[in-house]
């Protein structure tokens, strides 16, 4: 069967629909109310049953059981549904085939709340939205406004509907090509808004996702604060557009009033009264700071035709973060006019107070950790850039600025800049563009680079590196010459730049002398010493580093590889080659890592190569060698709280890859080499994780391999997770069943080996076994192996004593039929895979079981030699069998060789057989009752009764009445009048007696007939 999955809905979402039918006939009788009402089905259609498009009318409308096509949802009140109707189908919310949408039946049906998203029928029944990433028009927007002369009002629809509903539930809402009028202020709290797109700045007509502001006044078009968000709010594809800047029908205020954190993408804010975005921290002025927008980000954004600046980054707006975004005309004379002259308006405005607070209405904090990277800041007022005031902050890296109107430059860089790095690429006029001002209070705390071109701290005099040029060459040098610092092209078609130092020396690079990136010619490139990880080289002695670094060093590595682990830091392994036995790990949040190629530790002693007992802690690309032939013990042990191995290996060991007696939440990612024990008896396990003491839980193992002999133990796991991976033969073991242990989820893996679970609720899916036993111990119950999972011919799957508790399903191949639950076998033992079930085990389920043409529900017979169909369906006859029947357009119930026992309550009451029907007692079963009788009943043989038949409750035939004398001489069924008696005559009339006589033999030979027959019926006798 093809399915057909709705436009505009992708398969696996909540909102997903699968509609079939066999003609567009049968769809509509389907819809029921429906059928004949064109604007209906028209809703249907943007609901999802697009009747019109089917392209396979082969298929069934089975998820159309239990819902109901309505009108719109603002008449959902004046619709009766039914108590059986599971879910509704609108034609649209406001307008008939705007806003089509799926509501089900609200598990709360005691509020009686309604709104936007919530209605109730007229039979009293509540319906709540059912949509994976609902519209704007399902909840009344019609967006039909004119962006020059608004008059259709969506604010109750999108404020009070689509983002009261995406602030609560924390889902997205999305918003088609159209122009929606809002008179409100938008709040967003949780709420995550999406449209198709937006436009750039002008005034022509918008064809994508406008939200249109009128009537605002000095209030801003979307706010985030932190007295009432829950978590991150986003919003991204949409034309942001003040409608005028009237002070009673448009808007004076910022388009974006944000104050607690926000992710914007792809937004076009435009024309507005004030600034575009204004950015600030949420505590009051004179108060303590209570945080702001800190890590809010805007991608892909553009800012213009705003009165004043384009975007405001002010007080307390801590670590935002601008990508490719614009700043453009901003400092606008007029709605919607580009500035002309010079004016106090910038496109990028940072400042902690000013305009970064105005009317100091906010607690004044520097902004910090501001990051601008790329973008376009031109034709503004002002400045194209004006950093008034901003610290701590390296990553400013803006890209054009070109026209703006200030006459001194394109960018200004305020005293109120501290401890920034800042680089200018695409200013017009280079260096001369900027306006420098930074020299004065904090000297040289900052790096500034322009056009390639180092302006040192800023300011002027010795701010500035001493520099040349020549034939393709820069460098620098310190005063006394004996140091320089230079650069080359690297060739003239790539004009591509290596920075070099005289002789042997270290190049730093940084925002001031403290914190700098590090290239050195032993230890290669190190990120800051306040963060970088320590190099295990620089442990090594120099006489040693020589052959480390070629990878011929053999002996033990050991002490010198704890003592980088004993500073603390992240140890750098540096993709080499180390000996060892006995490393510890105790510290927390440590990581023992090999960015530049992955590291090998050889065991050179018994024991474990490393045990981790902090928590938190994390190795990546590093893969221990047991080298078991020599060495006894664990290659890696774990004991801490989350440990996490990365594209790791664990090798030849003697005892486990990797052993976790008391780690709980492991993380096992990715593969360089496997995990692979040495130990290739029945005990033997590659991984072990858990201990018998109590549940460790949330171990998770993904995209690895082990060996086939080897496996994965685990030992009281709680919710474990391993996917993606390659074992041989895995053990979930239950020891005492401690609170929260569970058989966990193995998806998408290929096991080679035996497979036992003895926790209960363990999910198999999408896996490929070998040709291996899988047993579900005793108390394994909720366990589920369904379809999914593939397997090797000869597998064998036990569900050892857990009743019907436990779900396994399985398909034998191509044109096999398919079978469910734990029965007696799956097809033949020699190529297939064979369930056996124990103590009359059975499958429960709420499935409805569909039998196409030419398919049965098959058993086995006693002798396992047999397929028995159960019930089957013919495909030349459509006849329904139950049993071993043939017929024509009939219901069949057909026996085996011993007939139809037909019983209730388990006790048989009546069998029918070749032979006849047959009661299981004599004299208590009755043919229809007094109320209930058989219209007519045909016989051919005997009717034999040990009773009597009555007619009305009179008796008409009992018992034969016996003693009767068979009479003699003739009888007679001919005609026969009864006689009529004359008047005799006085005296002896021969004639009159001879009538007497002829009458008397006539009445004798009647009475000889009737006896006849009633002996011949056996009345008598």
């Amino acid at each position: 069967m093809t399915e057909w999955i709705p436009a505009g809905l992708e398969p696996g979402s909540v909102g997903e629909r699968v509609y079939a039918s066999t003609s567009q006939a049968e769809a509509r009788e389907a819809i029921g109310a429906a059928a004949d009402d064109d604007a209906r089905l028209a809703g249907a259609a943007q609901a999802g049953a697009n009747l019109a498009d089917l392209s396979d009318p082969a298929a069934a409308l089975a998820q159309l059981k239990g819902a109901r096509m309505v009108g719109l949802f603002v008449e959902l009140e004046g619709e009766t549904v039914g108590e059986d109707a599971k879910a509704v189908f609108t034609a649209g919310h406001t307008r008939s085939g705007l806003g089509a949408a799926r509501y089900v039946l609200d598990a709360d049906q005691a509020s009686p709340t309604a709104s936007p998203w919530r209605g109730r029928s007229a039979d009293g029944f509540w319906f709540v939205l059912d949509e994976a990433e609902p519209s704007f028009e399902q909840f009344g927007a019609l967006g039909q406004a004119d962006h020059l002369n608004p008059v259709v009002d969506d604010t109750a629809a999108i404020v009070g509907g689509a983002v009261a509903w995406s602030n609560l539930t924390g889902r997205a809402v999305r918003a088609g090509g159209r122009i929606y009028n809002v008179r409100d202020t938008i709040e967003l709290t949780y709420g995550r808004l999406k449209g198709v797109g937006s436009t750039n700045g002008g005034n022509g007509a918008l064809a994508t996702s406008c939200l249109l502001f009128s009537h605002l006044g000095a209030k801003p078009g979307i706010r985030t604060t932190l007295a009432t968000s829950k978590k991150l709010a986003l919003i991204e594809g949409f034309d942001l557009r003040a409608a005028s800047w009237d002070p009673a029908t448009g808007c004076t205020g910022y388009g974006l009033d944000i104050g607690a954190r926000l992710i914007a993408r792809d937004l076009s804010v435009q024309h507005w009264g004030k600034s575009g975005l204004f950015l600030h921290g949420d505590g009051a002025f004179g108060g303590a700071a209570t945080g702001g927008p800190y890590h809010s980000r805007f991608e892909s954004c553009r800012f213009v035709f705003s009165k004043e600046h384009g975007a405001v980054v002010g007080t307390g707006a801590n670590a935002v973060t601008f990508v490719d975004c614009e700043w453009k005309w901003n400092g606008a004379p007029g709605y919607g006019v580009a500035p002309s002259a010079a004016g106090s308006w910038d496109g990028l405005h940072v400042a902690y107070d000013g305009d970064g607070n105005p009317g100091n209405a906010y607690a004044q904090y520097w902004p910090e950790a501001l990051t601008v990277l790329g973008g376009d800041a031109s034709y503004n007022s002002r400045y194209g850039y004006n950093f008034q005031g901003v610290r701590n902050s390296p990553a400013i890296m803006p890209g054009y600025a070109e026209q703006n109107r200030a006459a001194d430059g394109q960018v200004n860089i305020g005293l109120g800049v501290d401890h920034c790095f800042i680089v200018f690429g695409g200013l017009s006029g280079g260096s001369a563009s900027v306006k420098m001002g930074v020299y004065g209070d904090y000297q040289r705390t900052n790096q500034i680079w322009v056009g390639g071109e180092s302006l040192g701290g800023g300011g002027t005099g010795n701010a500035k590196l001493n520099y040349q040029t020549g034939a393709g060459q820069v460098y620098a040098e310190s005063p006394d010459r004996a140091h320089q610092v230079y650069s080359i092209a690297s060739d003239n078609k790539t004009y591509m730049w290596g920075v070099n130092t005289w002789g042997n020396g270290q190049i730093k690079l940084g925002a001031n002398q403290a914190e700098y990136i590090q290239i050195d010619r032993m230890a290669g490139v190190q990120l800051p010493a306040r963060s970088r990880a320590v190099s295990a080289l620089e442990f090594v002695p120099l006489a040693n580093r020589a052959s480390v670094l070629a990878r011929t060093y053999a002996g033990d590595s050991t002490a010198w590889l704890q003592a980088a682990i004993n500073t603390g830091k992240n140890v750098d392994l540096c993709g080499l080659d180390w000996y060892c036995a006995g490393l510890t790990i105790p510290n927390n949040q440590q990581a023992l890592i090999s960015p530049g190629g992955t590291a090998n530790l050889f065991k050179n002693a018994n024991g474990a190569i490393l045990t981790v007992s902090g928590n938190d802690v994390v190795v990546r690309d590093v893969v221990f060698r047991g080298q078991s032939a020599t060495f006894t013990g664990h290659n890696v042990v774990l004991n801490g709280l989350r440990p996490r191995l990365e594209f790791c290996g664990s090798l030849d060991a003697q005892a486990r890859a990797l052993y976790g007696p008391t780690a709980d939440k492991t993380q096992i990612y990715g593969y360089t080499y496997g995990y692979q024990t040495a130990d290739t008896s029945a005990t033997g396990y590659d991984i072990e994780l858990g201990n018998p003491a109590a549940a460790t839980l949330y171990h998770q193992i993904i995209g690895t391999y082990g060996s086939a002999n080897g496996g994965i133990l685990l030992v009281n796991s709680g919710s474990h997770s391993i996917t993606d991976s390659l074992f041989g033969k895995l053990t979930v073991q239950n020891i005492g069943s401690p609170p929260g242990s569970n058989g966990g989820k193995m998806s998408g893996n290929r096991i080679l080996g035996n497979v036992s679970v003895g926790l209960p609720s363990a999910i198999f899916v999408g896996n490929q076994f070998g040709a291996i036993t899988v047993t579900l111990e005793l108390g394994s119950g909720g366990c589920s192996i369904d379809e999914s999972n593939t397997w090797q011919s000869g597998s064998l799957v036990v569900n050892n004593g857990n009743g019907s508790s436990n779900f396994i399903a399985r398909s034998i191949g191509t044109g096999a039929r398919p079978y469910n639950g734990p029965g007696t076998k799956y097809g033949a033992t020699a190529d297939a895979v064979e369930v056996v079930h124990r103590n009359g085990e059975g499958l429960w389920t709420n499935w409805n079981f569909l039998l196409s043409n030419s398919r049965a529900l098959k058993s086995r017979n006693s002798a396992d030699a047999a397929d028995l169909n159960l019930i089957s369906m013919s495909q030349a006859t459509d006849s329904v069998f139950v049993g071993h029947g043939q017929g024509g357009g009939n219901t069949v119930i057909d026996s085996g060789t011993n007939g139809v026992r037909i019983a209730t309550a388990n006790a048989a009451f009546l069998d029918l057989k070749t032979t006849g029907v047959t009661p299981a007692a004599t004299n208590v079963l009755d043919l229809g009752t007094t109320a209930l009788r058989f219209k007519r009943a045909f016989f051919q043989g005997v009717i034999e009764t040990a009773g009597q038949y009555n007619i009305g409750g009179n008796k008409v035939v009992g018992p034969r009445d016996t003693g009767w004398t068979i009479s003699t001489g003739i009888a007679s069924k001919g005609a026969y009048a009864t006689y009529a008696a004359g008047t005799a005559s006085a005296a002896y009339t021969q004639t009159e007696l001879q009538d007497v006589m002829t009458k008397l033999q006539a009445a004798s030979q009647r009475v000889k007939a009737l006896e006849d027959a009633m002996r011949t019926h056996g009345l008598i006798d």
